[in-house]
């Protein structure tokens, strides 16, 4: 799935329309997941042995966590990118704009020099301001994951927390570890590793839950966001 991204750089985006078009476009990818692979082995029956659905478990595991990942990843560079926007055309200064500030440990100086020129406040700020910018997009952009640390790593710089109720952790721990076994091993009847070292094997049903409880978890990060930037 492809997330239409950000405006002009110049215009302030209005988070909660844009959001909730992403939430829309993440609702009805993951539904029609549900629909195209595990939906006829839902509810369970005798009949349904592992070897007729391990392959579309796995697919519709692989391909949520893509979808979350990179929604994820779009809402931390959204808030970023209008949290800046909102300093430049305002002078509005953020809890996402401070955080980002201290995470990537920026800062001004003075020049000691009275016959050296000096930046002004404003450009000093603003160059320090586009040098986040690049560490932020390029650490989004080489790390890859949908797991608590790279939730973290994601969403403290932009002052979004992680939810850390037990149910929405647990899904996600499950669906991250699910999808580490599913994407490197052959992981026959659906069988993957946990951070334990137990195996363990994933339903259809259990997918399901799964999966809706991390959509949950996109959910409650989106919601963080909004409320930085009402309408």
């Amino acid at each position: 799935m492809t997330y239409l991204l950000l405006s002009k750089e110049s215009e302030l985006i209005t988070m909660s329309a844009t959001i909730n078009e992403l939430e829309n476009e993440l609702d009805g990818y993951i539904e029609s997941l549900r629909t195209n692979f595990i939906a006829k082995f839902i509810p369970a029956q005798p009949e349904h042995k592992p070897e007729y659905f391990e392959h579309v478990v796995k697919a519709y595991c692989v391909l949520a966590h893509a979808a979350f990942e990179e929604f994820v990843e779009v809402i931390s560079t959204m808030v970023m990118s209008n949290a800046i926007d909102a300093w430049k055309t305002n002078g509005n200064v953020t809890r996402p704009l401070l955080a980002l500030a201290l995470y990537y440990r920026k800062s001004i100086c003075s020049v000691d020099d009275e016959d050296a020129p000096q930046e002004t406040c404003f450009n000093a700020v603003r160059l320090a301001i586009d040098e986040i910018k690049k560490e932020h997009s390029r650490a989004i952009h080489e790390n890859h994951g949908f797991s608590l640390t790279y939730l973290r790593r994601t969403l403290t710089p932009v002052f979004i927390d992680v939810t850390t109720e037990i149910r929405l952790t647990n899904s996600l721990r499950t669906l991250a570890d699910a999808r580490g076994s599913y994407a490197h091993t052959s992981a026959k009847y659906a069988i993957f590793i946990d951070k334990t070292k137990a195996k363990r094997p994933m339903t259809p049903e259990t997918a399901r839950d799964t999966v809706n409880d991390c959509l949950e978890l996109c959910k409650k990060i989106s919601a963080a966001a909004i409320a930085y930037f009402p309408p």
